[in-house]
């Protein structure tokens, strides 16, 4: 599932916590992964996620994905018979990773806050496509509908797979562009059970929700 509407987190509201001035990638981070958590609660969340632990021998080691994933999101969904014969091998259900590349204010040494620069984390959005994801998104805080178009623009002309998302200080999701899902082949698919196999195993994070079908490795 997508953030592909106009949403609103209350629970700083309810809480009589005041809105954040600016929106770090640590505030977006938590935003974004509470609303998913909140309207697909049966797919696997995780934050963070740089890579995985190998046992070596008597030592344990780290292994480094190519680029961290601020957010990623694997998903089953059910898919016609013909193409459970000819692509997934017999398999009813496939596996759809959507990550999210998440970009911040930030505070510069005089105490001033400045906006992402325009266009930054885009090349990490495409490196996920090249680790596996299926859907891309480029989330920042709100930086107003002129540059939102031309970020969007650009992602539709040169890399289409990745969408464009903004985050505002009430909490509201505007999505600029959707992603252009990529196609499904058998390769990919044995890439991503690889993946979340050893993400469930040995994964390296900081936060996961893992439903039961992920506990159970049906899939």
């Amino acid at each position: 599932m997508q953030l592909t509407m106009v949403c609103r987190d209350r629970s700083a509201r309810t809480l009589g916590i005041q809105e954040p001035m600016f929106l770090t990638e640590d505030h977006i981070r938590k935003r974004v992964y509470d609303a998913l958590l909140s309207t697909a609660p049966e797919a696997l969340l995780v934050e963070k996620w740089s890579g995985y632990t190998v046992k070596t021998g008597s030592e344990r080691q780290r292994e480094f994905l190519v680029r961290e994933m601020d957010l990623a999101m694997f998903t089953l969904q059910a898919q016609p018979e013909l193409t459970q014969l000819l692509v997934l091998g017999g398999l009813k259900h496939r596996i759809v990773l959507t990550t999210y590349e998440v970009k911040g204010h930030t505070r510069t040494k005089e105490g001033k806050w400045s906006e992402p620069a325009f266009g930054d984390g885009l090349d990490q959005a495409v490196v996920h496509l090249y680790q596996g994801a299926d859907n891309s998104w480029l989330v920042y805080p709100d930086i107003g509908s002129e540059k939102g178009t031309k970020l969007a623009d650009i992602c539709s002309n040169f890399c289409p797979r990745v969408g464009v998302l903004f985050v505002t200080k009430s909490g509201s999701f505007l999505p600029y562009k959707a992603p252009v899902e990529g196609p499904i082949t058998g390769q990919n698919e044995q890439t991503k059970r690889k993946m979340l196999a050893r993400l469930i195993t040995s994964g390296t994070y900081s936060r996961i929700n893992e439903p039961d079908w992920a506990k159970k490795h049906l899939y």
